[in-house]
């Protein structure tokens, strides 16, 4: 290279930029890259915690799809305790990495915010589907959570859900709660709600701990008694 130029001839760009700048710029990127990996500039390391959350449950069935309720507001969202983020730790619900900021408690109303509605026909078809378990063998509980939050802007609102295979026990119970005039007025469904949730940034919601995370529900369907409207509890 030396041979081919003359003495004071201007360098070539591109060697400029690789003698130069480019080693400059690796410099700048070895020195500041990682103040701004542990900065609060950085996204990674800003709060994205739950902003809000649903839940809703259906009974999926062969014949189709029966809603049941929908619970779109929270009765309370908060940090876990250090105490609580402990616990959780020592069932190792938590990661190494994780941190009690962003861990949260998502408490739903106990009460449905609509009100259970069922035309006459469709009602009687689902009573009768839960019934018949010899034509109608595989019928599931479905409970479907949404949570949003501040990021990232391509999955601001992640959802998931879990279905709950109803025994034949269980669908007798509902048959009679759902029948008119029945006298019975709430069930216990066993491993309904997942109790520990990650929301990851990309990608599906996992149940953490599935062997032994899925809690219990009872349900309840109320009648008020000034409009004799009906909902779920």
């Amino acid at each position: 290279y030396r041979k081919s130029r003359r003495r004071g001839e201007p360098q070539p760009l591109y060697r400029k930029l690789t003698s130069g700048s480019f080693p400059f710029l690796a410099l700048v990127l070895v020195l500041f890259g990682p103040l701004y990996l542990f900065s609060s500039a950085n996204p990674a390391q800003q709060s994205n915690n739950v902003l809000t959350a649903t839940l809703s449950a259906k009974i999926n069935g062969p014949l189709g799809s029966y809603s049941l309720f929908s619970i779109p507001s929270v009765s309370s969202i908060r940090d876990v305790t250090e105490t609580e983020f402990a616990a959780m730790k020592a069932q190792q619900v938590v990661q190494s990495d994780d941190k009690p900021t962003s861990v949260q408690r998502i408490e739903m109303n106990p009460f449905s915010d609509d009100l259970f509605g069922i035309s006459p026909p469709a009602l009687r078809q689902l009573i009768s589907t839960l019934n018949d378990t010899e034509r109608f063998p595989l019928m599931t509980m479905e409970t479907v959570f949404a949570f949003t939050r501040p990021g990232p802007s391509t999955l601001k609102t992640i959802v998931g859900s879990h279905k709950l295979p109803l025994k034949d026990k269980h669908r007798a119970e509902i048959a009679s709660l759902l029948k008119p005039h029945s006298g019975k007025r709430n069930l216990h469904l066993p491993r309904l709600i997942p109790v520990f949730l990650r929301l990851p940034a990309t990608g599906d919601i996992s149940v953490i701990g599935e062997a032994n995370a899925i809690s219990g529900a009872d349900i309840r369907l109320e009648k008020d008694k000034t409009t004799d409207a009906e909902y779920w509890s």
